[in-house]
């Protein structure tokens, strides 16, 4: 079992007093130690991140690090974040992973019930009619069915990678965290149906960067919402992509089918040990 957990600080952070700040800070290095044990099979991806925030509103966020925990069990996990040193002073987002292959048979599995509860009953005008509006949404972009289904290797990422990025031939990474938007929920049947297509259409997607070179890592994930709050996700994956520039990368993510149908989060990556060199800086400035 594969877990993605997110470790970012407290919204308030700013506006805790000096001396509560370096014990936070002093904990991030704790946390460093023991991330920098676990590398490899107990933890086989791990990033941090670059100081690029929000283009939307002020952020209040600092710092922000990603792990992958494997592991046996839930309990196992439970026992993993209640040793983590920055548990009871960071938020924390958790993701459950699936493989790739698991969640594309899931999404055809989707496609299907929705598309046989649209025609299975309906007489031969309302499946024309039916059809006749499916036609209005978008075709298939050129790369669907040209590749076979991708196969990620999703190599181990240690915690000393930055030389590692830094000498690929695209060492910009991009991971982009995308499920469906609010309004999902109230979508009519055929407006769902349309959209399971574009996520079949976004494994060809990924197929189609896999073969260009352009696919780090992928995954699927669990269908588990949120334990803290009614949610609205239904499903999501994370993918981290490779560039050689920003402007390559935007160009690769236009070629979403799902960019203009989902929300999503999006992190420049960066080498765990070059998060905590700056996470050292961070410290040294209000002299800890």
């Amino acid at each position: 079992m594969e877990v993605m957990v997110f470790v970012s600080n407290p919204r308030d952070f700013t506006s805790w007093p000096r001396e509560q700040k370096i014990e936070r800070l002093r904990r991030v290095m704790d946390w460093h130690e023991q991330a920098e044990a676990m590398t490899g099979d107990a933890a086989p991806y791990m990033w941090g991140s670059h100081q690029v925030l929000s283009q939307i509103a002020l952020s209040e966020l600092t710092d922000l690090r990603i792990i992958v925990h494997r592991v046996e069990s839930l309990r196992e996990l439970d026992e993993r974040l209640s040793n983590d040193p920055l548990r009871l002073y960071s938020r924390y987002k958790t993701v459950l992973l699936t493989p790739l292959q698991n969640d594309r048979e899931d999404d055809f599995k989707r496609l299907e019930l929705s598309r046989n509860a649209l025609f299975e009953k309906a007489d031969d005008a309302a499946k024309a009619e039916i059809s006749k509006s499916l036609s209005h949404f978008k075709a298939a972009p050129s790369f669907v069915g040209k590749y076979q289904p991708a196969t990620p290797e999703n190599p181990i990422v240690p915690y000393s990678s930055s030389s590692i990025m830094k000498a690929d031939e695209r060492p910009v990474r991009v991971l982009i965290h995308g499920m469906n938007p609010p309004e999902y929920m109230a979508w009519d049947d055929l407006r769902k149906l349309a959209h399971y297509e574009k996520v079949i259409w976004w494994h060809d997607h990924i197929a189609d960067m896999q073969e260009k070179g352009m696919l780090s890592h992928v995954w699927g994930t669990h269908d588990f919402c949120a334990a803290d709050t009614m949610s609205y996700r239904s499903a999501s994956g994370a993918t981290v992509y490779k560039a050689k520039s920003l402007d390559e990368f935007d160009e690769i993510y236009r070629l979403d089918p799902l960019r203009d149908h989902g929300h999503f989060w999006s992190v420049i990556l960066k080498g765990m040990d070059y998060q905590r060199l700056d996470d050292e800086t961070m410290l040294k400035q209000i002299g800890g």
